[in-house]
């Protein structure tokens, strides 16, 4: 991304009310730093390394990440 790095779009994502629910899956093709990782605050559902995860890792992340939103919204319509 020419404009943004993956951690500016994550602050985007933080500004907005709508977007803080968004889930995140970090794909990285290196190592995050320690100082990296303090910088994320935490707004990740997963950090995955490219050439070293599995797809089935990466569909586990991403079908436990879209699974969660989508059970608070239809405990939220219950109510």
């Amino acid at each position: 991304m020419p404009e943004l790095d993956g951690f500016d779009v994550l602050e985007e994502l933080q500004k907005h009310d709508d977007w803080r629910d968004i889930p995140v899956v970090i794909l990285t093709a290196e190592p995050l730093s320690a100082e990296d990782r303090k910088r994320l605050h935490g707004y990740f559902e997963g950090i995955l390394e490219k050439g070293s995860c599995s797809r089935t890792q990466l569909l586990e992340i991403v079908g436990r990440s879209i699974k969660r939103p989508a059970q608070g919204i239809a405990a939220e319509r219950a109510t």
